[in-house]
């Protein structure tokens, strides 16, 4: 198995929605369910500022073959005020999980912060989901809130964990 990596564009749109709605079907990981998907065109809109020039957003695919089995997404802040911070997310096709993309994409992401001066990267992730907390803590992502009760999931409780890491080493 040889995985690759590049920035998605709109062209990548169809692929990417196969994708989102395979992770969204095999996972307990994510709030987000197969029918809420954004539309192909909406998709395509997303990934038209999401390259890997681009100073405000990289969408990242981590790619077997022509097939899309992981991706990772990175957004700066939008207002003046949040400018040095991102916020990342990352998916991998279960079959794909435990060799290692999860950790290559989350390694590409934070190169892209730095790169872009970004000076603390936040994310969301659930409380049971161990693996990711794993991977973030191994990178020295931190808890910096517990949202209680956010979500439901088949009827139980789950509760989200916003962790966050600083790159510029001086603000921790």
């Amino acid at each position: 198995m040889k995985i690759t990596y590049q920035p998605a564009g709109p062209e990548d749109a169809p692929a990417l929605h196969v994708h989102l709605e395979s992770v969204l079907r095999e996972t307990i990981h994510a709030p987000t369910r197969p029918e809420e998907l954004p539309s192909l065109r909406e998709l395509r809109e997303h990934l038209a500022d999401a390259g890997g020039s681009s100073e405000r957003h990289l969408c990242l695919l981590a790619l077997d073959g022509g097939r899309i089995v992981g991706h990772g997404d990175i957004y700066r802040g939008s207002l003046a005020a949040n400018q040095h911070t991102a916020m990342l997310g990352i998916a991998v096709q279960q079959e794909y999980w435990g060799r290692g993309i999860g950790t290559a994409l989350l390694e590409h992401l934070l190169q892209w912060a730095r790169h872009h001066q970004v000076q603390k990267v936040k994310l969301n992730v659930f409380a049971h989901n161990e693996r990711a907390l794993a991977l973030y803590r191994r990178f020295g992502f931190v808890e910096e809130g517990r949202e209680r009760d956010e979500f439901r999931l088949d009827g139980q409780s789950v509760d989200n964990i916003i962790m966050a890491l600083f790159l510029d080493q001086s603000k921790k």
